[in-house]
């Protein structure tokens, strides 16, 4: 893991002794969270009139929304739990490794998250419920490997495998929304922006280099994450990240449930119109 400034990190072999602990990153994870939690309840009271299908648009986003705020709220705790302390637990079986109980549950449900992200691009674009199933199945699967390290006391590439998770979780999600063809409902601009603003933050994490200072301090390792507050960019950046989200989605169910209240109109008005010739043939 020896590196020189400028180097992108390895998070495959960082450490968990040297990932920063600080109050910006947990604080910012925070920030996530209330977003999170606030996007959430944004979508759901914006699912009203017809709920239609389980897979649907606000059904996914809302499932999005809220398992950011629980992965990183989880992930807040986590850290604020191994602040200041010099040696902490790597594994159950391990004094001081209480944090690993916030952490599990925050990867898994990243993992999970990320899954729900490419489900959010399906259901706007309206795909079948197969592909659904296809991409929660490939998040349950991370989550579930992301859960065997941890068992098996390497909690350090857990940071790895959700980070490039989620990346191509954004990849494969912005590709769905630019493969819409001449299908453009209102909010698939705010949608793909928004996607494509948390891509940008997984990215940023993978490639960002590393501080003169961090290399100073730590006699040339660079880890994950690294002085400099590239944590609480990233988590910046993922909370920013969910407005234009569920924005776009929002603009998206209004217009459905104005199509929805114009056909229900135009059949109401259609029905009206048959009885009046009906009662006006029968001489009633």
């Amino acid at each position: 893991m020896a590196g020189t400034s400028g180097e992108p990190r390895r998070l495959e072999v960082a450490s968990v002794l040297l990932w920063d602990d600080s109050p910006d990153t947990y604080a910012s994870c925070y920030l996530v969270m209330a977003v999170g939690f606030f996007c959430a309840a944004w979508t759901w009271f914006a699912w009203k009139g017809p709920r239609g299908s389980g897979w649907g648009i606000c059904t996914q986003t809302t499932l999005m929304a809220a398992l950011t705020g629980v992965a990183f709220g989880s992930a807040g705790l986590a850290f604020q739990l191994r602040a200041g302390k010099y040696m902490i637990g790597t594994s159950f079986a391990e004094s001081d490794a209480q944090w690993l109980f916030p952490w599990g549950l925050s990867v898994i449900m990243m993992s999970v998250c990320s899954a729900s992200a490419i489900c959010v691009a399906l259901a706007f674009n309206e795909q079948s419920e197969t592909q659904f199933q296809v991409a929660h199945v490939l998040g349950v699967m991370v989550a579930v490997f992301v859960a065997c390290l941890i068992l098996n006391g390497k909690v350090e590439y857990t940071l790895a495998l959700t980070v490039y998770w989620g990346l191509l979780a954004c990849v494969l999600a912005c590709g769905t929304m630019l493969l819409q063809g001449s299908q453009k409902p209102p909010g698939d601009w705010w949608l793909f922006l928004g996607l494509l603003m948390r891509g940008c933050g997984y990215l940023y994490i993978l490639l960002a280099p590393c501080s003169e200072e961090h290399l100073y301090s730590v006699e040339g390792f660079c880890s994950y994450p690294v002085q400099g507050n590239h944590n609480a960019i990233f988590n910046t950046v993922i909370a920013l990240s969910m407005v234009p989200i569920c924005f776009g989605v929002v603009r998206k169910r209004t217009r459905d449930l104005t199509y929805a209240e114009l056909l229900g109109a135009e059949a109401q008005d259609n029905e009206a119109k048959q009885k009046s010739f009906r009662s006006c043939c029968s001489g009633q």
